[in-house]
């Protein structure tokens, strides 16, 4: 039986532990265009002030830093992907502002997708496979 504090705790908990649609990627496409579609649907939020991760699960960012939001919790902590290298991991939502513009968000996860396609294949898929 998992006893939490808060929801934050029990959604940061529940994240921790793999589902059966976190399989690992077999470096194969299907598994990364499933994980591209998925990231495109997501709010994404660019860093303002700097956080240093506190936790093992949480993601230290810098200013000017783009990730997109997988998960929020009412306690004020966001759980997301960097898109600069495909780190994932959980961090206050002080330190951040919401990209609005559809117009930004699009030119950013395309930015992603082609710096992508200039690295190996199979880290390609390892970071796409850490959201």
């Amino acid at each position: 039986k998992l006893v939490c504090v808060n929801r934050s705790d029990m959604q940061r908990w529940l994240a921790a532990f793999p589902t059966s649609t976190n399989r690992p990627c077999v470096f194969g496409l299907v598994p990364c265009l499933r994980l591209c579609v998925c990231v495109s649907d997501c709010p994404q939020v660019q860093c303002v002030e700097q956080y240093i991760a506190q936790q093992s699960d949480e993601l230290g960012l810098e200013p000017t830093e783009i990730v997109n939001v997988i998960r929020k919790t009412n306690e004020g902590w966001y759980e997301g992907m960097r898109l600069s290298d495909g780190q994932k991991g959980w961090f206050p939502d002080t330190n951040v502002i919401e990209i609005t513009n559809e117009h930004v968000r699009r030119r950013n996860i395309k930015e992603r997708y082609r710096v992508s396609q200039t690295e190996d294949p199979s880290e390609r898929c390892l970071s796409a496979n850490t959201l």
